[in-house]
């Protein structure tokens, strides 16, 4: 990650992150430490805003995220239609704008990043 990133670009960034280890720890249950995921965005870690912060989190968290999401919204998510182009998701599912489409797709990822962001503090308040 580097340079300037605009909050929904690094909401992608650490979804897709998220969705990277729970795929691979899904894959390969045994070699992962307790499913435990790890999340560490490039650079120096900062202790001044928490969205650059470290996470870790565990696989029963993001299961739970995943299930508590609309199917709609949960199926962005694991499709990963905010990694391509807005018409890809728009003609999958006949909409009839990319506006619509766009609208969605950043639905999807603000309400999973936020909902990491909720298990994350929820995280910190139990270690405290």
């Amino acid at each position: 990650m580097g340079g300037n990133v605009n909050l929904y670009h690094y909401k992608t960034w650490v979804v897709s992150s998220v969705l990277d280890q729970y795929e691979l720890f899904k894959k390969e249950k045994s070699k992962l430490e307790m499913g435990k995921l790890y999340v560490v965005p490039g650079g120096e870690p900062s202790n001044r805003n928490a969205y650059f912060e470290r996470f870790v989190f565990f696989t029963k968290d993001i299961e739970k995220i995943l299930e508590e999401m609309d199917e709609e919204l949960r199926e962005i998510i694991l499709k990963r239609y905010f990694e391509g182009d807005s018409s890809t998701y728009m003609l999958d599912k006949g909409l009839k704008s990319k506006r619509e489409a766009r609208s969605l797709i950043t639905k999807a990822v603000n309400t999973f990043f936020h909902r990491l962001e909720r298990v994350r503090r929820d995280i910190i308040k139990k270690a405290v």
